[in-house]
C-alpha cells in the first residue's frame, strides 16, 4: 500500500549502484569536504552523491525561482523520490522553516504531510500518524471534507492507522474516502485507485482475504489498462496481490505473479530500489511456503543485504527480512539460529513498534514455535499467552492470525502432555479455520494435523488417522505429496497407524483414569472425543476419508513401516538427513518395527545415527531426542543386548526425571527401562528382579492415571507385566 504522496514521489528510473555510497564528489557544489551522502534515489554511482545542505538550497531555490515544490521529496535529475535518511532530513529542514508560517499557511501544512510521509519510510509509524491527525483537521476545517487535498490527508491517516494495526479506524476511514473520491473524481482516477488499493490492503490485515484479492485484481486491472504495465501503482498492486494470494494458500498463481512482477521491477528501478527489494522479498516468502526452502533463503539473504546497505540495519523493513530468514531457518531445522535471529526481531519491533503491534505479534508466534521445537515449552508457552492476549485485543477471536497463535498454544500444551484440553481446543479451531479459510486452505491441514496429533496422544488412533489422512490427502492435491507439510504430516500419520497394533479396534471402549486428560479436562473434550468415535473421523474428515486406512489393527504395523519409509526416503531426499521430520520419520519406522515384532537390529541400526543427529539438532535433554534414546533403548533389549539397553535406558529415565518427571513420555521412558532391567534378570539368574519391576508397576499406575487403561502406552506396558507373571504376584 501507498500514502498518496509516496504515491506521487517517484518516477522510476535506473537505480543507484550498491557501494555508490562512497562517491566523493558533491554533484551539487562539486566539492568533496564535508559529510557526501547518497542521496536515495535512482541516480548511478556519482550522480548520487551529494551533501545534504546544498539539497536544500536547491530546494529553497527551485521554491523561490518557479514555485517548484518537489525537490524536497525527490531528485531533480532522475525525479525518483529520496529516501532514507536524506528524505527524512530534507523533510525535516522544510518542517523546520515553515514553522515560522502562521498555523493554517498551505506550505505549513503540506510541509508537515511531507514530513509525516519520510517518517513512515523510515518507520518511525508514531510520529507519522500525530503529524497526519495535525494535517487532517486542518485540511478539513479550512477546505471542507469532499476537497481533494482534505482525501488525501484523510488516505494518509488511514494508512498510518493501518501501519500501527488499528485496522477497524482504517477501514472505516477508507471506505469514507474511497466513496467521496468515486463521487468527486471518478471510479477510475488513479486516486480513487490508490484508495481502494489501500482498502483492499487493509481488508487483507483484518484476514478478509477473498474479498481483499476481489477488490486487488480489479484494481490491478483498471490500472494495468489507464496507468500502463510499468507504472509504480501497477506494480504495487500486482505486490499486493501476490501477498494476499499467498494468504489464500494459492501459492502458484502468487509466485507466478510475483515473478513477473520482480522481473518488471528490476527492470525499470534496479535490483536495489526499496520497491524491487520488497517484491524480491515477498516472492522468497512465497517460495518458502512452497517448500522451496533452500532457493528462498538465498533470495532473503541478497535482499537482507541490499536494505542493510540501502535502509540500515534497524529499519521495519530490515528486520522483516531477518525474520524471514528466521522462519526460513525454523523450516530447515535450524532452530538455534532461527531462535537467535527471532529473539532480535522480537526485541527490536517491540522497541520500534511496541509489545502490541501486529508486526512484533507475528514475530512473537514464530519465534514461540522455534522455542517448542527447541524443547523450551515454558518460555514458548510465556510469549504466546502474552502474544495471544495482545492478538485478541487488537484482532479479534476469529482472526487468521489470533487463530494461528492458539495453534502455536495448543501444540505447546501437547508436548507439555495436556493432551485433552488442547486436542479440544485443536477440534475447535479446525472448525473455524475451515470455515473461515476453507477446509482445504494450507493453514486448515496444517490445524488438522495437530488435531490429529493430538488423538494420537489421547490414545484414540482410529479417529487420528481419519484426521491425518485428510490432511495428508489435501496436502497432496494442493501442495504436492513430498511438500515439507505434506511429509510432516505423513510421519503423524505413520505414528497414528502403528498405534492401532497396540489398542485393536475396540480403543473407544477404554476407560479414563483419574488423572487422565478427559477427566480433568471440560466437558466439550469428552464430547469431542465421543462425537469423533461416532463419526469415525476428525472433523474435517468423513467417514469415506477413513476407508482403507483403519481396518484389522495387526495389518496396520506393516503399513505403519511402509507410509513410514516412504516417508522417511522422499524426506531424506527433500530435506536432508539431519532435518527434524527427517529424524522423526526414522524415529516412527523404528518405533514401529520394535512395538510390531519386526528385527531390532534394524531399528538398532536406523536409531544409532538418529539419535546422534537428534543431539546435534535438538539437543541431549530435548524430550524428542530422549523419546529416540528411550526407543533404542527398547530396540537393543529386544535385540538381546540387555547390558547396552539398561545403559542407555538408565542414562534417558535420568534426564526425563531432570527435565519433566510428570509428562507421559518420562513415564513410557520408565516403563521401558523397567522392561530392560526385567529381560536381564530374567536373563541371569544372579540379578534381581526387584528395580525393574518396581519401575514396571509404576509406570503402569501412571499411565493408567495419565492416559486410561486402554491407552497404547498402557497396553505396553500391561504386556510387559504380563510377560513375567511373578511380577504381578509381588
Amino acid at each position: 500500500m501507498l500514502t498518496d504522496q509516496a504515491a506521487a514521489q517517484s518516477t522510476p528510473v535506473e537505480p543507484a549502484e550498491p557501494g555508490a555510497e562512497e562517491a566523493a564528489q558533491c554533484t551539487t557544489c562539486l566539492g568533496d569536504d564535508g559529510e557526501v551522502v547518497q542521496k536515495g534515489c535512482c541516480c548511478r554511482g556519482d550522480a548520487g552523491a551529494a551533501h545534504v545542505e546544498c539539497l536544500i538550497e536547491e530546494a529553497l531555490y527551485a521554491c523561490e525561482t518557479r514555485n517548484d515544490w518537489s525537490l524536497w521529496w525527490a531528485c531533480g535529475v532522475c525525479k525518483d523520490a529520496y529516501t532514507g535518511q536524506v528524505m527524512v532530513k530534507l523533510a525535516e529542514a522544510r518542517s523546520t522553516r515553515a514553522d515560522a508560517l502562521p498555523p493554517d499557511d498551505i506550505e505549513r501544512i503540506d510541509a508537515k504531510a511531507n514530513l509525516s510521509c519520510a517518517y513512515d519510510g523510515e518507520g518511525r509509524y508514531a510520529e507519522s500518524l500525530a503529524l497526519d491527525e495535525e494535517v487532517m483537521e486542518h485540511r478539513e476545517r479550512l477546505y471542507g471534507p469532499d476537497d481533494p487535498s482534505t482525501l488525501t490527508a484523510a488516505h494518509n491517516l488511514s494508512y498510518s492507522y493501518a501501519r500501527l494495526g488499528r485496522y477497524a479506524d482504517a477501514e472505516r476511514l477508507q471506505r469514507e474516502v474511497v466513496a467521496a473520491r468515486s463521487r468527486v473524481l471518478g471510479p477510475e482516477h488513479p486516486d480513487t485507485l490508490l484508495a481502494r488499493n489501500n482498502l483492499a490492503g487493509t481488508l487483507d490485515d483484518l484476514g478478509q482475504f477473498a474479498a481483499a484479492a476481489e477488490m486487488q485484481r480489479d484494481v490491478l486491472e483498471i490500472r494495468r489498462r489507464v496507468l500502463g504495465p510499468e507504472a509504480r501503482g501497477t506494480l504495487v498492486s500486482a505486490n499486493d496481490l501476490g501477498l494476499t494470494l499467498r494468504r489464500l494458500g494459492r501459492y502458484d498463481e502468487a509466485v507466478a505473479l510475483q515473478r513477473a512482477t520482480l522481473a518488471t521491477e528490476k527492470r525499470v528501478y534496479g535490483e536495489a530500489h526499496p520497491e524491487a527489494l520488497t517484491a524480491a522479498g515477498n516472492l522468497a516468502k512465497t517460495m518458502s511456503f512452497q517448500g522451496r526452502n533452500v532457493e528462498a533463503l538465498a533470495l532473503h539473504q541478497r535482499v537482507l543485504q541490499l536494505r542493510k546497505e540501502v535502509l540500515g540495519d534497524s529499519h521495519p523493513f530490515t528486520l522483516t527480512s531477518i525474520w524471514c530468514i528466521a522462519d526460513v531457518q525454523h523450516c530447515l531445522g535450524d532452530f538455534r539460529q532461527a531462535k537467535k535471529l527471532g529473539a532480535h526481531v522480537v526485541a527490536e519491533r517491540e522497541r520500534l513498534l511496541g509489545e502490541d503491534h501486529p508486526h512484533t505479534l507475528l514475530a512473537a508466534n514464530m519465534l514461540a514455535r522455534t522455542l517448542r521445537e527447541l524443547g523450551e515449552y515454558t518460555e514458548a508457552e510465556t510469549l504466546l499467552d502474552r502474544t495471544l492476549a495482545h492478538q485478541l485485543q487488537k484482532a479479534g477471536e476469529r482472526h487468521p492470525e489470533t487463530l494461528s497463535v492458539q495453534v502455536s498454544l495448543a501444540r505447546v500444551q501437547l508436548d507439555r502432555g495436556v493432551y485433552g484440553p488442547s486436542t479440544a481446543l485443536l477440534k475447535g479451531l479446525l472448525e473455524s479455520v475451515g470455515e473461515i479459510l476453507g477446509e482445504q486452505h494450507p493453514v486448515t491441514l496444517n490445524t488438522a494435523t495437530a488435531y490429529g496429533h493430538g488423538l494420537t496422544l489421547l490414545g484414540n488412533p482410529t479417529a487420528a488417522v481419519a484426521s491425518l489422512a485428510a490432511a495428508v490427502d489435501g496436502y497432496a492435491a494442493g501442495l504436492g505429496g513430498e511438500h515439507p507439510k505434506a511429509l510432516a504430516a505423513r510421519v503423524r500419520l505413520a505414528a497414528a497407524l502403528a498405534d492401532l497394533e497396540a489398542v485393536g479396534d475396540d480403543e473407544a471402549s477404554g476407560v479414563a483414569g483419574p488423572s487422565h486428560p478427559l477427566q480433568s479436562a471440560p466437558t466439550a473434550v469428552n464430547e469431542t472425543v465421543v462425537e469423533v468415535e461416532e463419526q469415525g473421523g476428525a472433523a474435517t474428515a468423513s467417514e469415506s476419508d477413513a476407508e482403507g486406512v483403519v481396518g484389522g489393527a495387526h495389518e496396520r504395523v506393516g503399513e505403519a513401516i511402509e507410509v513410514g519409509q516412504r516417508t522417511l526416503e522422499a524426506a531424506r531426499r527433500v530435506l536432508g538427513p539431519d532435518h527434524p521430520t527427517t529424524l522423526e520419520a526414522a524415529h516412527v519406522v523404528a518405533m514401529a518395527t520394535v512395538h510390531g515384532g519386526g528385527d531390532p537390529h534394524t531399528a538398532v541400526t536406523l536409531l544409532t545415527p538418529t539419535l546422534a543427529a537428534m543431539e546435534r539438532v535438538r539437543g541431549e535433554r530435548h524430550p524428542l531426542t530422549l523419546a529416540v534414546a528411550s526407543t533404542l533403548g527398547e530396540a537393543l533389549s529386544k535385540a538381546g543386548l540387555g547390558d547396552e539397553a539398561v545403559a542407555v535406558l538408565r542414562k534417558t529415565h535420568e534426564a526425563f526425571e531432570a527435565v519433566d518427571a510428570a509428562c507421559p513420555l518420562a513415564t513410557q521412558s520408565k516403563s521401558s527401562l523397567g522392561a530392560a532391567l526385567c529381560q536381564v534378570a530374567a536373563v541371569s539368574r544372579g540379578k534381581s528382579v526387584d528395580e525393574g519391576a518396581r519401575l514396571l508397576q509404576e509406570a503402569h499406575k501412571e499411565q493408567t492415571d495419565q492416559l486410561g487403561s486402554h491407552h497404547p502406552a498402557t497396553r505396553r506396558t500391561r504386556t510387559r507385566l504380563d510377560a513375567y507373571p511373578w511380577l504381578c504376584a509381588s
